[in-house]
């Protein structure tokens, strides 16, 4: 038997298009409900209602809070057919159509006041797919303020609990074809994230870090990651609050895996924030980053390819390593991997920044009270320090010279064995070609700190 196909041709359908003028509410709404069916899965029926004009009649039904609120659900539901097809469409068309404008506003425009607080649920919820789909057309960029501030605030509103199961059920359907728009939201919440007021202020009030968290563990994609990890380094700042939540939610162990991913944005970002993190933490976190991340994986970063790992790297170990009862424990447990990394840097051939940041970690060892030892047993090290007190490079005459003078420091146990096996090695010797160079005369006050350790010996 031969199937007979019904098509309902709109051109052929006169009568419906005219109740769409009617002012009897029962005849309009059977229009609309015709002329929906009418454009379900047809590109050729929806180009051919922009054609005949009908576009900005739905448009005035779906804004006219007079309405009954179904006729303005049927409106924007239809309104939201034709954007479901935007990018089709508009390739039939060679020019712009002036028929997708209501007055001075655009369908976006127009749809972005329908999806407020104060308008019906099933009409927010419309007109948020509707921008949806525009967006999803390629007509609205990720963005776009009326995606971002418009439909993305308002899905997420329907999403919550209060709300009725069938409209949270839509809405949550309705988010996930938002899957691009995550990353321009989260964009906004990283240039938020640069403002220490916005920090110390909008975010204490609002767990943004929540939501960011939850996000970045839903693996997704690297550019949408990269962002989000970016925003987790300010987040973790030492007066952030979100800090202290954020560890309880697993951000050391996220953030050691991101150091292991082939992407050195990713690596640099995971390193960053756990530096940021480190720093002025209690000595359980600065334990916990440690164990997480491992010995072996701090070496490979050290030998990364990109100099602001490394860089990142060297200063976590030297936020690891401060406050004195902090350096003593945490050489105690792995003081030959810190001097084994501290030494890769100083004999490699590394730019000037990266070896300062290795001799600024010797510094903070050198404050220890029991892991000077360390240095002080290490003949290589005591060598390298008096090469870099000479070397040409202020920076670097700097970082020595402050190794240097936590190492003979008058008045701590040890002091005077140490200030006369550094003057044996040459530093005493060091100290005073530096005090007469004159290109370091804005060293001098500091060496002269120095040097009066040694009175003894001078």
């Amino acid at each position: 038997m031969q199937q007979l196909t019904v098509f309902m041709d709109i051109e052929s359908s006169r009568s419906y298009i005219d109740e769409l003028y009617s002012t009897d509410p029962d005849k309009l709404m059977e229009a609309l409900v015709t002329l929906k069916n009418s454009v379900i899965g047809s590109n050729r029926q929806k180009s051919s209602v922009i054609q005949q004009g009908i576009v900005p009649r739905l448009l005035q039904l779906m804004t006219d809070d007079n309405l009954d609120a179904n006729i303005r659900l049927e409106a924007t539901i239809t309104i939201g057919e034709f954007a479901g097809s935007f990018s089709n469409i508009l390739k039939s068309f060679p020019y712009t159509q002036q028929s997708v404008w209501h007055g001075e506003k655009t369908i976006p425009e127009l749809l972005t006041v329908l999806v407020s607080r104060d308008k019906p649920l099933p009409v927010a919820m419309g007109a948020a797919r509707c921008l949806t789909f525009i967006h999803r057309a390629g007509a609205l960029a990720s963005d776009d303020n009326r995606v971002v501030f418009g439909a993305l605030p308002c899905l997420a509103r329907l999403c919550t609990k209060e709300m009725p199961e069938d409209i949270r059920a839509t809405a949550a359907e309705t988010l996930a074809y938002l899957a691009e728009v995550r990353l321009a939201a989260v964009r906004c919440l990283h240039s938020l994230s640069r403002s220490v007021q916005q920090l110390r202020t909008t975010f204490q009030d609002h767990a943004v870090w929540r939501p960011l968290m939850q996000l970045l563990n839903e693996s997704p994609g690297t550019e949408l990651l990269t962002v989000g990890s970016s925003t987790l380094c300010n987040l973790l700042l030492e007066f952030s609050p979100a800090k202290e939540p954020m560890l309880d939610q697993g951000a050391v162990e996220m953030l050691c895996n991101l150091t292991k991913r082939p992407e050195a944005a990713l690596r640099l970002n995971g390193i960053w924030a756990l530096m940021n993190m480190a720093f002025q933490a209690e000595q359980k976190v600065k334990q916990r980053i440690l164990c997480c991340l491992g010995t072996e994986q701090m070496f490979r970063l050290l030998g990364d390819g990109d100099t602001r790992v490394i860089m990142k790297t060297l200063g976590l170990l030297r936020n690891l390593l401060s406050t004195r009862n902090h350096i003593d424990a945490i050489m105690a447990e792995y003081s030959s991997q810190v001097m084994q990394a501290v030494i890769v840097v100083l004999e490699g051939s590394y730019p000037a920044e990266v070896k300062e940041q290795a001799l600024c970690i010797l510094g903070n060892i050198g404050d220890g009270e029991k892991a000077k030892d360390l240095i002080m047993a290490n003949e290589d090290v005591l060598r390298k320090l008096v090469d870099y007190l000479a070397h040409p490079e202020s920076k670097l005459q700097e970082a020595a010279l402050f190794v240097a003078g936590n190492l003979v420091w008058r008045g701590e146990a040890g002091a005077a064995a140490r200030q006369a096996r550094l003057a044996d090695l040459g530093v005493l010797r060091a100290l005073k070609l530096l005090r007469a160079r004159h290109d370091a005369h804005h060293l001098h006050e500091k060496v002269k700190t120095a040097l009066a350790q040694f009175s003894d010996l001078t």
